[in-house]
């Protein structure tokens, strides 16, 4: 299969041809939008008129970040292959079995416990 290219970096760089000033780039931009969301929610809870104020309660509420980045990071692995970065996608998958195996470890832990009380 011949990789398809959807990015190019003229000098490449030290990981699989991706320059260090890449990853630089997305973490000030991720800092960026925690700060705007950080300052948002200021300006929000300022105009409130609500004394509720903390943590929402609600059923299955940490099926969302999960489920945000189990597609995140399907969609990641399967461009990855898609491109034809093979040994790009089998790092992903390395890199991301450990985690997989210990949240189900995590989960069977806790239906045992269930079990035994």
């Amino acid at each position: 299969m011949v990789s398809r290219k959807i990015y190019y970096y003229p000098d490449g760089g030290s990981y699989f041809g991706i320059t260090l000033a890449n990853f630089f780039g997305w973490f000030f931009v991720c800092f960026a939008i925690i700060r705007l969301f950080i300052l948002l929610e200021r300006v929000i809870f300022k105009r409130s008129n609500s004394t509720d104020r903390g943590i929402m309660q609600y059923p299955y509420k940490a099926i969302g970040p999960v489920g945000l980045l189990s597609g995140v990071l399907g969609f990641n692995l399967f461009m990855t292959f898609w491109i034809g970065e093979r040994m790009l996608g089998v790092v992903g998958v390395i890199i991301t079995l450990p985690v997989i195996l210990l949240v189900l470890l995590g989960l069977l832990k806790g239906r045992l416990l269930k079990i035994e009380a």
